[in-house]
């Protein structure tokens, strides 16, 4: 009788949350963002070897980077309102298991086309990740100032994997070979998965409609956008295939928007932009991915076909740039309660810009440490 009393209380719900640990399982929550933002630049220095090894050209190399985004960003929306059915601990169990399985396939790949495909699966699961780990968090720590210090430390693991992708990914490649920059992620999914199961309770499910027709014309304005990019960046801006893409991609984002005023429920409600608040910081979020993400592939493709690095010389060469934009993303938390959001916004844009400015003045073919204008005077 004593040990049948006993054994509900042991197993009960009570003891199972006192064994949970919120600092473990926000460190799974983390590991899982840490492979979004480590695979969207770790594989930029070992471009040359990958194509090197299984040929193709500098379109095939855009693709390698943009079928990661292009999963990510097309699936996004429709993976948060699916989490939001199965729960965003199941939510994320699956967007790691996905990004693992990827991973995998992307270090086996013996072409072009699987390696790309299994970056589109990469991106799939990472589309997965990134709004169940918001939700978790949010569901893990109710408080505002637990919240806010969990955000904190959630917002710097980007900053790490910003910082380290381009250095681990030359260390990986000169070391041992380009696919272990893929199959470094197999084991800390593993963890993040069984930290995740172990330490964060399961959030509510709300069963709500998709939006069918708007995930649909996503995919078809992002995919036809990005190939028409990278086909006018091959065959030049005259060509008819590239006009014809970015046509299309443009038809299909006015389709998309038109779509989003239509739905009962739309992926993205149109009424979030009558907020003047919201359309810049979005605006400014678009440009800030745009040139930061554009700006590492066209930087790593120069050192190496240009300044003849290797990928361990191409990742310490970065390393700079990436150091920077991840301490910036610690330190910004603490620079915006003191200043606030706009000042720091706009003094981040200032000095992107005259970076920019900088190394277009550098020239093609000038030293890596060149003042401006230096290669013109030589």
């Amino acid at each position: 009788m004593t040990s049948v009393a006993i054994r509900p209380v042991l197993n009960g719900p009570s003891l199972q949350t006192r064994r949970r640990s919120p600092a473990l399982g926000l460190a799974a929550i983390c590991l899982g963002f840490l492979m979004i933002t480590l695979d969207a630049t770790i594989v930029n220095v070992a471009l040359g070897p990958i194509t090197a090894e299984l040929g193709g050209s500098l379109a095939a190399a855009q693709w390698i980077v943009n079928g990661y985004t292009l999963g990510f960003a097309s699936l996004l929306l429709t993976a948060g309102a699916l989490a939001d059915r199965v729960g965003a601990r199941t939510g994320f169990v699956i967007g790691v298991g996905v990004f693992a399985f990827g991973s995998a396939t992307c270090s086996a790949a013996v072409s072009l086309p699987m390696l790309i495909a299994s970056r589109l699966l990469q991106g799939l699961g990472a589309a997965w990740l990134m709004p169940c780990s918001l939700a978790l968090i949010a569901h893990a720590f109710p408080k505002a100032q637990e919240r806010r210090r969990a955000l904190a430390i959630w917002g710097g693991v980007s900053g790490i994997g910003l910082a380290s992708g381009p250095v681990l990914g030359g260390v990986l490649t000169s070391a041992i070979s380009w696919r272990a920059i893929f199959l470094v992620n197999v084991p800390v999914a593993a963890i993040a998965g069984r930290l995740l199961v172990r330490h964060v309770q399961e959030t509510s499910r709300h069963r709500q409609p998709l939006d069918v027709p708007g995930q649909i014309l996503a995919i078809a304005g992002l995919s036809l956008l990005t190939a028409g990019f990278v086909v006018a960046g091959e065959d030049g801006w005259g060509s008819g295939l590239a006009l014809a893409l970015l046509a299309g991609g443009a038809a299909s984002a006015l389709a998309f928007a038109a779509a989003e005023r239509l739905a009962a429920n739309p992926m993205v409600d149109p009424a979030l932009f009558r907020s003047r608040t919201f359309s810049v910081s979005v605006t400014i979020g678009m440009i800030f991915n745009f040139c930061l993400y554009g700006s590492l592939f066209c930087l790593a493709i120069d050192m190496h076909m240009t300044h003849g690095l290797d990928a361990l010389g191409t990742g310490l060469a970065m390393l700079p740039v990436t150091l920077v934009t991840g301490t910036a993303a610690f330190l910004s938390g603490r620079a915006v309660t003191r200043f606030g959001e706009w000042p720091v916004m706009l003094a981040g844009l200032a000095a992107g810009i005259l970076a920019a400015v900088l190394v277009a003045l550098n020239g093609t073919h000038g030293p890596l440490s060149a003042p401006p204008h230096s290669s013109c005077r030589r």
